[in-house]
C-alpha cells in the first residue's frame, strides 16, 4: 500500500489537469477567473508551512467544479502544493477516506508533516505517511 507521500508524488499539477478536463472545464476556468479570496489571519497562519493536498476527483463532477477553483486560489494565497488524482482511477487511496461508509465524488486530503487531515471524513487511526 502506498503511503500519503507516494500518492502525492503520483498526482498531476493543476496546469496538467485542467489540460486534461474533458468535462466543466470552461466552468471551471469561469469561476476560478471571478473568484477572489479575502486574505486572512488563517491563511496566513497557513502559509509558506509545506503544506502539500492531494485532490482526489473527477472533471464530471459538479462539485469539483465549484470547489477545485477555490482551492486553487487558496493553494496560491499560501504557497499549498497541489497533486491531482483522478477518482475512478484511484479507488484504492479513495476507499481509505470513505464518508459514512461510502465512496465521495470528491475528497481533498492536505497534509503537513507527519499529520494528515482529511476534509471529508473523520480521524484515521493509522498513520497515513507510513503506508500500513
Amino acid at each position: 500500500m502506498l503511503n500519503l507521500n507516494e500518492w502525492y508524488e503520483q498526482g498531476m499539477s493543476i496546469e496538467t489537469y485542467i489540460q486534461s478536463m474533458q468535462s466543466h472545464k470552461e466552468n471551471l476556468q469561469h469561476i476560478y477567473e471571478r473568484f477572489a479570496i479575502n486574505e486572512s489571519a488563517d491563511l496566513e497562519m497557513m502559509a509558506d508551512r509545506g503544506l502539500r493536498t492531494i485532490v482526489i476527483t473527477e472533471d464530471w463532477c459538479g462539485d469539483a467544479m465549484v470547489n477545485m477553483p477555490i482551492l486553487m486560489k487558496i493553494g496560491e494565497s499560501t504557497n499549498m502544493k497541489l497533486s491531482i488524482l483522478q477518482r475512478d482511477q484511484n479507488l484504492e487511496l479513495m476507499d481509505q477516506y470513505l464518508t459514512n461508509g461510502k465512496s465521495s465524488p470528491s475528497l481533498s486530503l492536505s497534509f503537513l508533516m507527519n499529520k494528515a487531515m482529511s476534509f471529508a471524513s473523520g480521524d484515521q487511526e493509522r498513520n497515513p505517511f507510513s503506508g500500513e
